[in-house]
């Protein structure tokens, strides 16, 4: 499958890109999330509540600033809707990139509104071409370092779903200074 990459820096395209993320996002957290935010709303010091309205805070955030950000790198493919040829060289790139201390975070959420994004970078609409993801790039303002996950064993089952893992690992297997 074909893939292909679209690096944006035009003020004017961020400019026209950025009502229409913010639109996305409010669509999808009146929708898909709504009933996660209400919830974690209700009970806001519940670990769960608290993430998920973190996680909110900084889409937001993302939203709200989305013109500003340096570098947008958005991914297409060709005639394949599960993104299973661009995906693995998005995450490079995003690896690539944070090697370099640039931070970078993915959104898929144009997807409600593809055809004006398609529109608005020239994406030839009759050769098959799909928007994958969006990602932003920027030199992160606050706390850089390893992020904070559950550990494998809370988000992994083996052979059956609701089976355990057979092992656990509590900490990264890296070290947050890279040594």
């Amino acid at each position: 499958m074909a893939y292909e990459f679209l690096l944006v820096d035009d003020p004017d395209v961020k400019t026209k890109l950025g009502p229409i993320y913010r639109d996305c996002l409010a669509l999808l957290w009146e929708t898909i999330y709504k009933d996660r935010i209400a919830s974690a709303r209700e009970k806001p010091d519940h670990p769960d509540s608290a993430q998920m309205l973190r996680v909110q805070r900084s889409a937001q955030h993302l939203a709200d600033h989305f013109e500003d950000y340096p570098l947008l790198l958005l991914s297409f493919v060709q005639y394949d809707p599960t993104g299973g040829s661009i995906y693995p060289a998005t995450w490079s790139a995003m690896l690539a990139a944070r090697a370099e201390g640039v931070g970078s975070s993915l959104t898929t959420v144009f997807m409600f509104r593809v055809d004006e994004v398609l529109e608005i970078l020239g994406v030839p609409k009759d050769e098959g071409w799909l928007f994958s993801s969006c990602v932003c790039l920027g030199y992160p303002t606050g706390r850089w370092g390893v992020a904070a996950r559950r550990p494998v064993q809370e988000v992994s089952f083996r052979n059956r779903w609701g089976a355990p893992v057979g092992f656990e690992v509590d900490e990264p297997l890296w070290s947050p200074d890279g040594r």
